[in-house]
């Protein structure tokens, strides 16, 4: 790098900055006045009564402390120009609690005197002399870059109680997103529901510490990013979000609102079609697995059991997988779906491993095992379930270790010999599950040569090429106009992209692609075109007629 490109680099990080001397009493009568504020998507007050205790006397003691940092923010509503914490809440906090008498010191204190005393019970001169201690301000005007300003938040908060990313966020990027963010995951009962079993997420007494710490709100925004990130492409791999690409969604999001045009084709579903996403999925979510959600589980002897703690990854697949479907859709078969998903989690060693490298893996396999429960024509999942029931009503002891089954999680019933175990021992004796042919995604990369296919109801033709990257609907290919019932929700985004980008059109009551359009899977570009949800493999023919289904794709 050249010189005069690293110190171009060096100007546009500059941090635009000034710094001041307040006295304590000034400090605290700024803050009581609004001109200081601590916002609301700030976070709750962490310090315990000792950590305090020592912070007011080190200010009695004039030990030089850390700069309270505050950030220069114009309200868009009055145009007023405010001063918000961005590092020094819990210094401002304990202040202006000891100030008003309702911080007592604790014991243990280098100055003894101090011990055991309120604000109100220390004599006049020891009060003023406190008072007029100085704290020293750093202030981040108002013109420094946005990507700077989360920097700064971010080396700012390396403490034993620093700041977590998503409580950075709220200090970076607060918006009407961030506000509906907090919103959602504050008052969406469904999902309170739905975090209950854990001890981190438990509603706290205002002035406690909060083991949650915005994870709550991390785990609305993440799902989010994820929906918005697959929908964007039929084929786009799902990468685990990062702290970049988490910040930059929620930066999209706010430079959306303010109209700047480099962001508005970029994450584009409303704050209304998100919502409506997330409370059909904690619904969806909450009626299947009815206090087990989130959580891993592991086989321990004989024993299926879950874990009990927030899982992300179990997070990530049990969100993500419902998004395509209705309500509707699986209210009937939630349990056959929470046995298949236990199933699948035992059988299928990607949906346990936690790598963050294979999350479209792990969320594709149960999308797809889902869709295929849902498709289910010949009912194949309900009788499996049905002679599960059967064998543990009727005799629940397990075939290999003669042990009785004590709950119908640990079972497994082999269809091929009628015999019933405990899944663990059926694991341990290298035994596989009952095979049937699924439409489950197909990998691509066994593609050697380019392979033709269309698609023909009494109304459209498609046309398509196989190929190692995925499915290619040609252009001049037609898809039907008006979608049914079943149309998955998740694709209606990715149809109104492409009509508003004007890669299909309508012409002669039909949709038409005018360029090549790639999809990941048969199955995606099958729905788009026929306008219902249905199985490529099953539609998509090679020239002679046969679908792809019947040459075992």
């Amino acid at each position: 790098m050249s010189i005069e490109n690293l110190l171009q680099q060096i100007k546009e990080a500059k941090v635009s900055q000034k710094q001041t001397n307040i006295k304590v009493a000034h400090l605290i009568s700024d803050f009581k006045a609004s001109h200081i504020i601590i916002p609301e998507y700030q976070r709750q007050f962490v310090w315990d009564n000792s950590i305090q205790s020592r912070f007011i006397e080190s200010i009695f003691m004039a030990i030089p402390i850390p700069a309270i940092f505050l950030l220069e923010t114009i309200d868009d509503q009055t145009g007023i120009t405010k001063n918000e914490v961005i590092d020094g809440v819990q210094r401002l906090s304990t202040l202006v609690a000891f100030v008003d008498n309702k911080l007592r010191l604790s014991k243990g204190l280098k100055l003894s005197g101090l011990e055991g005393q309120k604000f109100e019970t220390l004599p006049s001169p020891i009060t003023q002399q406190f008072l007029n201690r100085d704290i020293s301000i750093i202030t981040i005007e108002k013109n420094t870059d946005s990507t700077i300003q989360f920097e700064i938040f971010e080396r700012l908060n390396r403490g034993s109680v620093s700041l977590t990313h998503q409580e950075l966020r709220n200090c970076m990027f607060h918006s009407n997103f961030n506000s509906f963010l907090n919103k959602i995951s504050r008052d969406n009962k469904d999902y309170r529901e739905l975090l209950s079993p854990f001890s981190n997420f438990k509603t706290v007494e205002e002035g406690k510490p909060d083991k949650s710490r915005m994870l709550d709100t991390e785990m609305v925004l993440r799902f989010f990013f994820l929906l918005e990130s697959h929908s964007e492409s039929s084929l786009k791999r799902l990468t685990y979000p990062s702290k970049e690409q988490l910040n930059f969604y929620m930066r999209t999001k706010k430079e959306q609102e303010i109209g700047n045009e480099n962001f508005k084709d970029s994450y584009i579903y409303s704050h209304e079609e998100l919502e409506d996403f997330f409370n059909k999925v904690c619904q969806m979510v909450r009626i299947t697995f009815k206090g087990k959600n989130y959580s891993k589980f592991s086989i321990s002897n004989s024993k299926v059991k879950f874990s009990s703690g927030f899982n992300k990854a179990f997070f990530d697949i049990q969100m993500l997988g419902f998004v395509d479907f209705k309500i509707e859709d699986i209210e009937e078969i939630t349990n056959i779906i929470y046995n298949e998903f236990i199933e699948l989690c035992c059988f299928n060693s990607v949906m346990t491993d936690n790598g963050n490298e294979k999350i479209t893996e792990r969320v594709n396999t149960w999308k797809d095992l889902l869709f295929d429960i849902v498709t289910d024509g010949s009912d194949h999942y309900k009788n499996k379930l049905n002679k599960k029931i059967e064998h543990f009503n009727h005799s629940p002891v397990c075939y290999s270790c003669c042990e009785k089954i004590e709950s119908l999680d640990e079972s497994y019933c082999d269809l091929d010999n009628n015999t019933f175990y405990h899944i663990a021992c059926y694991i341990k004796e290298n035994k596989t599950p009952h095979k049937r042919e699924s439409r489950s995604r197909f990998d691509f990369n066994k593609i050697e040569t380019d392979i033709e296919v269309f698609l023909s109801t009494n109304d459209i033709t498609a046309h398509g090429v196989i190929t190692k990257e995925g499915i290619i609907v040609k252009a001049g290919s037609q898809a039907i106009l008006h979608y049914s019932n079943s149309f998955p929700d998740a694709y209606k985004q990715k149809r109104d992209e492409l009509i508003k980008q004007e890669n299909l059109v309508e012409i002669g009551g039909m949709l038409s692609f005018t360029k090549d359009i790639l999809f990941n899977s048969f199955s995606a570009a099958s729905i788009l075109v026929l306008g219902f949800n249905s199985g490529g493999k099953e539609y998509w023919k090679i020239s002679d007629g046969k679908s792809l289904k019947e040459l075992g794709f």
